[in-house]
């Protein structure tokens, strides 16, 4: 989340990334493609996820009154977007940061989404830069999602591999 976006993390990362260069630091900040917003200087855009994943997404993540074929691949869908469903975005934000043609001393991600840890891991370690991982949020136990047991013990394992990069 990133300016415009009318969000409170969009406003804090907004804000982090206006006072870094006071500090010496040149910000360039990694974002999905919005169309209807317009981004300022420092902000490489991606391209959006898979178009296939993003129409099965809206298709049956929304719907109520599905057909039992509809809901196991809602059930298929959910299971697949693991940690969360921006994980079909990571492989392409890796990419963009990798080709940007651009020198990194860092690379700092913020959650959420989880899936943006996975960004941070991967270009930092393909760059072999530092990585740091900011929690504005808890990214396992947080509550607000109903996961079952192997879910989260999943999740937790997960994260903890990830972090431990950071």
């Amino acid at each position: 989340h990133f300016p415009p976006e009318p969000t409170a993390a969009a406003v804090r990362l907004g804000q982090l990334a206006a006072n870094l260069p006071k500090f010496g630091w040149q910000v360039t900040v990694l974002s999905r493609p919005r169309p209807s917003h317009s981004f300022p200087n420092g902000v490489l855009r991606t391209k959006p996820a898979p178009r296939v994943w993003l129409e099965a997404r809206q298709r049956y993540h929304g719907a109520s009154a599905l057909s039992p074929l509809k809901r196991a691949a809602r059930h298929l869908l959910r299971f697949c977007s693991f940690p969360d469903r921006s994980i079909w975005w990571v492989p392409i934000a890796v990419r963009a940061a990798l080709s940007a043609g651009l020198k990194f001393d860092a690379v700092m991600t913020s959650y959420w989404p989880s899936a943006g840890h996975f960004i941070g891991w991967q270009t930092s370690q393909a760059l072999d830069i530092p990585w740091i991982a900011d929690y504005q949020d808890l990214w396992t136990g947080n509550g607000t999602a109903q996961l079952s047991r192997a879910r989260v013990r999943l999740g937790r394992w997960i994260e903890r591999m990830a972090i431990r990069h950071a």
